[in-house]
Order: structure tokens, then sequence, then C-alpha cells
């Protein structure tokens, strides 16, 4: 059982590097990553958090969600840069561990 799932990482990781290096451009690159990502952690969702400064927001570019409608709403979702988790952890520069996100007392 170990071995098979080794062996399912290696063809994960070589499936992986031969899909980056046949795209050079970032918005090509990172759907595929932020899916293969859902993929490996058999996750129902992935997705990028950026930071737009302009308007001091945060937004999701890339979504990968196996619910196209969640998909279609996070994707437009905009929120103050001040809010949540990922306001926090911009105005300390410091990352977090969450483990339980609804009752973390950081909330």
């Amino acid at each position: 059982m170990a071995a098979e799932v080794d062996n399912a990482r290696l063809r994960l990781l070589y499936d992986l590097g031969c899909a980056f290096t046949a795209r050079i451009e970032l918005h090509e690159l990172l759907p595929l990553i932020i899916e293969k990502c859902r993929e490996a952690l058999a996750a129902g969702g992935a997705a990028v958090l950026l930071l737009d400064r302009a308007r001091n927001e945060f937004y999701f570019p890339y979504v990968a969600e196996t619910n196209s409608e969640v998909a279609r709403r996070l994707s437009g979702h905009r929120f103050s840069a001040a809010l949540g988790f990922a306001g926090l952890a911009l105005a300390t520069g410091q990352s977090f561990k969450i483990d339980d996100a609804q009752n973390d007392p950081r909330h």
C-alpha cells in the first residue's frame, strides 16, 4: 500500500513537472497549479487570494472548485483587506495555521 502511495506521488510530481514546463505564462500556470493542488489534497475547492492595493481589497483570480456555482460566486467576490484571517495576516505580516476557522479566537 505504501509503495502505491509513493508511486502515485511520484507520478503526480512528474505530471506536474511536464505540465509546468509546457506553460510559461503565469495566467496559464496558476489555474493548473490550483486545480492540481485541489486534486492532490482531495479538496472540494482551492483558490488563490490576491490583494488589489489600489482598492485595498482581496479578490480571487483563480478558483478550482467542484461546485460550479460556488466557483462562479467566489471568482467574483471581493472584500476589504482589513477583514478575516487574510486581513490579519496582511496587517501582521505573519502566516497562520487555522484548524477550525469558525471557532478560532482570532476570527
